[in-house]
């Protein structure tokens, strides 16, 4: 019997606190407005506003408005280049298909030399390129296509607004005191690394250690970026913001660099 208390008190829903509950109902709520929504506007495919509303839902205000504005940009770009590729080489379906892969190629290469949500929304304007230009292959009106493209944006679009409509009903944690928070403890977890790495042996310990602090900078780095949509004082302090985290990153290698002179 004791057991049993044991595992049941120890289930998810039981542990949660009270902002990962709202966090929850929050992104439950969304999902079901966006579907019930999509379905009001005989949307093609609703399922993708409600897809949508679950991508976009982040504990934070600016999360959510990052991640929205990669998105709607993503599918924009991608419904747009979906209308010109397809439009242009439907007939000719080698041709179509040098097209597509050609976008989905150069997405790519861009996603891989930007980061966060440019990378994101490239990613978004490949594959979404891809969903909408796929399906008309095998359509014999030419109109068809822009009716996919245009309810793939609406549903996106639609998902987008119930989510962020109930980021403003059930508001969470500010990016910018969650990245106040972070930069305090970070001055203080430096001077503990630096400490740590004068030790002249060498453990995994002190790998974990720097592995550690360069994974908690790059953190803030994202925090510094939701925390630019939340509020226009941090929008003010970007370049100051940004600044201090590359020193701190400079930091964990100047210390490093250090370490390998003294025991070398």
């Amino acid at each position: 019997m004791k057991l049993q208390a044991l595992t049941w008190r120890s289930l998810p829903w039981i542990k949660a606190s009270r902002p990962q509950w709202r966090y929850a109902l929050r992104n439950g709520i969304a999902m079901c407005l966006a579907l019930s929504v999509a379905y009001w506007l005989n949307l093609d495919e609703p399922y993708w506003a409600m897809t949508s509303a679950a991508v976009v839902s982040f504990p934070t205000v600016g999360g959510v408005i990052s991640k929205s504005f990669g998105r709607i940009a993503g599918s924009l770009l991608g419904a747009c280049a979906a209308l010109l590729l397809a439009g242009h080489t439907l007939n000719d379906p080698w041709l179509f298909l040098f097209s597509i892969s050609a976008w989905i190629a150069l997405c790519t290469w861009a996603c891989a030399m930007f980061t966060n949500n440019v990378a994101y929304a490239f990613q978004l304007a490949g594959y979404t390129c891809a969903i909408i230009a796929f399906p008309v292959i095998n359509i014999t009106d030419a109109n068809e296509l822009w009716t996919i493209a245009q309810s793939r944006v609406c549903e996106v679009i639609v998902g987008i607004l119930c989510g962020g409509l109930m980021m403003m009903i059930l508001p969470s944690t500010s990016d910018g005191a969650t990245l106040l928070t972070a930069l305090k403890n970070m001055h203080a977890r430096l001077l503990e690394h630096a400490s740590l790495l004068w030790v002249p042996e060498t453990t995994d310990a002190i790998r974990t250690a720097h592995e550690s602090v360069i994974g908690q900078i790059l953190t803030m780095n994202l925090l510094r970026i939701q925390a630019f949509w939340s509020h226009y004082r941090f929008r003010r302090q970007n370049p100051l913001l940004n600044y201090l985290l590359h020193q701190q990153l400079r930091m964990t290698s100047v210390i490093s660099s250090l370490r390998r002179m003294l025991l070398n």
